[in-house]
């Protein structure tokens, strides 16, 4: 895979998240889609193991180092990291099941990654609250279900970004250089 351009996308994508959240969210306070994610399925359905994982793992962090917690100012490097990785794990694993060059496919796997990550930094971040509490029985359920709701329904909303993203991202797709991890050569190829 090519970096310069997975990275180029991630900058502009987390830029716009804000403000393309805000103009997508459902109600005041409702739940608003990832941008981002699809961009993470995306390069875990056509790269291999490796640079899939190390992508979502940087989309990740720049995600935790762009978002402020709490009313101090807060910076909690590595739930949206191990989120992103998840489900780039996920998406990988998923690959031989799924038509890849498919925009409904990019779409159905934003949900499914999205899921998989909100569940995953919805559990750190409770764990954190457990920890500076001091136990699991003095945290608040109705919040942790609440978060994990519109985490949920976030998840579900994705989907509609990522068919659009997907009118982007597929012409694009000779410019990430992709290989095929196969090991396999194309019907009449010379070593």
């Amino acid at each position: 895979m090519k970096w310069p351009l997975p990275l180029i996308l991630g900058y502009l994508l987390l830029a716009l998240q804000p403000t393309v959240g805000e103009a997508l969210r459902l109600g005041h306070s409702g739940p608003a889609p990832s941008i981002i994610m699809p961009l993470a399925v995306f390069i875990a359905l056509f790269a291999n193991q490796r640079a899939a994982t190390w992508a979502a793992i940087l989309i990740g962090m720049s995600i935790d180092l762009s978002t402020l917690r709490g009313t101090d100012a807060l910076v909690v490097v590595g739930p949206y990291a191990l989120g992103y990785a998840a489900a780039a794990y996920f998406v990988h694993t998923s690959r031989p099941m799924v038509m890849r060059r498919n925009p409904l496919t990019l779409g159905v796997l934003s949900i499914g990654g999205e899921l998989v990550c909100s569940v995953v930094v919805t559990f750190i971040f409770a764990a954190r609250r457990a920890i500076w509490w001091g136990s699991w029985a003095d945290l608040p359920r109705h919040a942790l279900m609440s978060e994990l709701w519109d985490r949920i329904l976030g998840s579900l909303y994705t989907g509609l970004p990522a068919l659009a993203l997907a009118l982007i991202l597929f012409p694009l797709m000779p410019w990430f250089g992709f290989q095929d991890g196969t090991g396999r050569r194309p019907h009449g190829a010379r070593p």
